[in-house]
């Protein structure tokens, strides 16, 4: 059971690194509350986190089913359940055997406000845990926050779109038809918490490059997000590009308005372009609900819940093997670090536990050893690299924050920064999951060699991480300068670390993406 789990994830590892996007839906980096696809919204569950909050998830089979082994597929810039989860399904099924079920089940990443009513018809009260901040927020333990509230806009009525910025400027310059009428516009419902934008003359808002499009209302039109801006206003932007209105003078806008019907989106120093939307009689066309608190929880305790639902829904269970590659490499990594979970190769509650790491950024080391300077230069050094020499870095800043443990212990007391506040609320994380008050870092590194960690990634997945590939930031270089070498790197400092020790490395021929 345990090689035919890691022969399964690292099939499909290897098959999206040499075939990425497959299943992408054209979207990245949101969730999508509402799924519109009949069958997989009857695949959606709820892991019951803390205080009326959820993680929402999807699930293969039904709980009370029969499972020997289940898959985690864990994503890390990717919010929604699409793509790992339908190509984890998708080999799964190849390689079912009848008499040894497979369960995958696919935990998201929400960053907008959702409602168990929204997700599976559950309770309108219970809401989703958010983390909307950053993808740091979520790889690395941060707390869940209070997520801005959906908006409600009128559908089907002719409405204005209007720049609060170009008003200012010129009294009444606002989306038009390249004369001097208003263009009227109407909402449409898009999906997913999105919107259609289209005017009574078929011209649609489309995004090209990071430009709004003034054309045809077709299938290609853009699927736009309404945010609160405050004050009755809203943000208006693009899905994967988030950008806004760059600040023209009312010459150059109206030039490009009336030329070209083209207006360009950028960001700006000032923070992304604030619109009204008004009926024709002035009034305003969206109402605005009030906040929901679903904030206070670490991704790694959401983490620790999923491993307990599945155990407490799910009969017959050998295995739990948990899966990320690149950005969710790098989560399950981190969260194999600190969580309690998966210590002598078990969950707390006795079912074999696997962490499956593919190709991510960075490592988190713990301790304050790294590789000397001579393990990491800036070259291909190929699959098999080793690394004999380790050091402790002189700067400070080359080993701190998240590739290493430090800060946990001793928190700031008023933290100054996002990294500082997430290592308080990872200091609170391992007093409850450790009840230990201080000296988490003996107890961290005594149990890590015992948990069943493995690492996937590609012989040719050496692109210099100077050139954006992967982080290059100070810290992270101390550690290699392309992933292969980082993976191989890290394997040599476990092995430094821990007498005797072995870290698996499954190798593949394929790049990164």
């Amino acid at each position: 059971v345990v090689y035919g789990g890691w022969a399964l994830v690292s099939s499909v590892i290897a098959e999206s690194a040499a075939n990425p996007g497959t299943s992408n839906n054209g979207f990245p980096n949101y969730f999508c509350c509402s799924i519109e696809d009949p069958a997989l919204r009857q695949q959606s569950y709820r892991v019951p986190l803390r205080d009326g909050v959820f993680l929402p998830v999807a699930a293969s089979l039904p709980p009370g089913s029969e499972a020997a082994t289940a898959i985690v597929p864990v994503h890390g810039t990717w919010r929604d359940i699409d793509p790992y989860y339908p190509d984890m399904l998708a080999v799964v099924e190849k390689q079912q055997c009848p008499r040894s079920p497979t369960l995958v089940v696919a935990p998201t990443i929400p960053n907008s406000q959702c409602t168990a009513a929204q997700w599976n018809g559950g309770p309108v009260n219970e809401q989703a845990a958010v983390w909307s901040e950053s993808s740091s927020q979520w790889m690395k333990g941060g707390a869940s926050n209070t997520p801005k509230p959906e908006i409600t806009c009128e559908l089907g009525v002719p409405v204005f779109l209007r720049s609060k910025y170009l008003q200012d400027l010129s009294g009444s310059v606002q989306f038009s038809d390249g004369g001097s009428a208003r263009q009227a516009w109407v909402l449409s419902d898009a999906g997913c918490g999105k919107t259609f934008i289209t005017s009574q003359q078929q011209l649609a808002l489309k995004s090209s490059n990071g430009n709004v499009v003034l054309g045809p209302g077709n299938s290609e039109t853009g699927r736009w997000w309404i945010r609160d801006a405050g004050d009755g206003r809203v943000f208006i932007t693009y899905p994967g590009d988030q950008k806004n209105l760059r600040q023209l003078a009312p010459d150059e806008w109206k030039q490009l308005s009336d030329q070209s019907g083209v207006l360009e989106f950028s960001s700006n120093s000032q923070g992304w372009e604030i619109w009204e939307i008004v009926k024709e009689d002035g009034s305003p066309a969206c109402s605005f609900p009030a906040e929901v608190n679903s904030s206070g929880i670490s991704s790694y305790e959401a983490f620790d819940s999923v491993i307990s639902w599945i155990q407490q829904q799910y009969k017959g269970l050998k295995q739990i093997i948990v899966a990320g590659n690149s950005a969710g490499g790098q989560i399950v990594q981190r969260w194999s670090v600190l969580s309690p979970e998966g210590q002598y190769g078990m969950t707390r509650d006795g079912v074999a536990l696997m962490f499956v790491v593919g190709a991510p950024g960075s490592y988190a080391y713990l301790d304050e050893q790294r590789p000397s300077e001579t393990c990491s230069p800036d070259i291909d050094t190929g699959p098999e690299h080793r690394c004999a020499s380790f050091e402790i870095p002189q700067a400070g800043n080359r080993r701190r924050g998240t590739h290493g443990l430090d800060g946990l212990e001793n928190p700031p007391a008023e933290p100054q920064s996002k990294a500082e506040e997430r290592l308080r609320v990872l200091n609170a994380y391992l007093r409850q999951t450790t009840n230990i008050e201080v000296d988490f870092r003996s107890l961290i590194v005594e149990r890590y060699q015992t948990k069943d960690v493995r690492v996937l990634i590609g012989t040719r997945d050496t692109t210099s991480c100077n050139v954006g590939a992967c982080s290059g930031s100070c810290a992270a270089m101390t550690t290699g300068s392309n992933r292969l070498q980082r993976a191989l790197n890290f394997r040599s400092y476990l092995e430094h670390l821990y007498p005797n020790y072995s870290l698996p490395i499954g190798l593949f021929d394929a790049g990164h993406d």
